[in-house]
């Protein structure tokens, strides 16, 4: 499965396009393409077969909450682990958002 990482790449941007086709260009539709995108980036594995609980990244997050909280349910974990990348995705969109418009200034005033 060596392109995987292409396809995942690909369905990121179909993903965004999509939604900025839908919603057009505003910061409400960078901050949900950045959700978008981070959430399906978390679950990717499972969307491809992987079960979650076997993703590298998954292990790696819930032993790491596990040292340094006492979350006791699965539940609680997933939930922790998918608010983290709706926030991340939330960030990356307002930043996108930014960015583009600061680029647009800068063209506009040369």
């Amino acid at each position: 499965m060596t392109n995987v990482p292409f396809f995942a790449v690909l369905i990121d941007a179909f993903v965004g396009e999509v939604i900025f086709l839908i919603l057009k260009t505003t910061k409400v539709s960078s901050i949900v393409a950045g959700i978008s995108i981070f959430s399906y980036t978390a679950f990717h594995p499972i969307i491809h077969g992987a079960p979650l609980l076997k993703s590298h990244y998954y292990l790696l997050f819930r032993r790491w909450l596990l040292f340094w909280f006492d979350a006791e349910s699965e539940t609680t974990i997933r939930l922790i682990y998918l608010s983290i990348h709706v926030i991340a995705g939330i960030i990356s969109g307002l930043i996108a958002w930014f960015l583009s418009e600061w680029l647009i200034q800068k063209i506009k005033e040369e």
